[in-house]
């Protein structure tokens, strides 16, 4: 999978994540005021059930983080930190060590990947944020 689409896949699950949460609290307060009206006849079961849809949303955001994450090319890969670092340096220095390595990577892998697209000439403030928060007062 590309970059993107790893990107793609977990803004899904994220979006999954917060529709189970969302739902499941109102499906839990609806329930908590009439069982009935989300087809129990105990409140035991509203709860149960909305542990239920919790889970789940749990379930498929975790799941979609730990694949994106066991991915080489992935966004919170070990390995992509270390392109998007050995960019940056090529940009400065095209003579480095690792820049030809990288560059073959991204001719043989996933031009998407934002170490390829820094080598390529877009910002790299676009995708790696480096600037800390201050409390302004």
């Amino acid at each position: 999978m590309s970059y993107d689409d790893l990107i793609l896949l977990q803004t899904s699950a994220q979006m999954v994540f917060a529709v189970c949460l969302f739902g499941g609290i109102a499906f839990f307060l609806t329930g908590l005021i009439r069982p009935r009206w989300v087809g129990f006849s105990k409140r035991l079961w509203v709860i149960l059930s909305t542990f239920g849809i919790w889970l789940f949303g749990v379930m498929i955001y975790g799941g979609a983080i730990a694949y994106t994450h066991s991915q080489p090319n992935g966004p919170h890969a070990f390995e992509s930190y270390m392109d998007g670092w050995t960019a940056r340096l090529c940009i400065q220095d095209p003579t480095r060590e690792n820049c030809a390595e990288l560059k073959k990577k991204c001719v043989e892998r996933d031009p998407t990947h934002p170490s390829c697209r820094i080598l390529a000439g877009e910002d790299p403030k676009k995708f790696y944020s480096t600037t800390t928060r201050t409390n302004s007062q």
